[in-house]
């Protein structure tokens, strides 16, 4: 599905950013994402700033 696609794109360029350190950690969050949600983006943890 589209989610799925959007999930994948967005991995790609977080592994890109990051670079291959976190690539085991931003691959495991996806296939969490993939299976468990279905694609759709994960909740950000919003933090209080001042």
């Amino acid at each position: 599905t589209q989610a799925i696609i959007a999930a994948l794109i967005t991995a790609d360029l977080a592994v890109k950013e990051a670079g291959t350190d976190l690539m085991k950690t931003i691959f495991e969050r996806l296939l969490y994402q993939i299976i468990a949600h279905r694609g759709a983006p994960l909740a950000e943890a919003q933090f209080a700033v001042i």
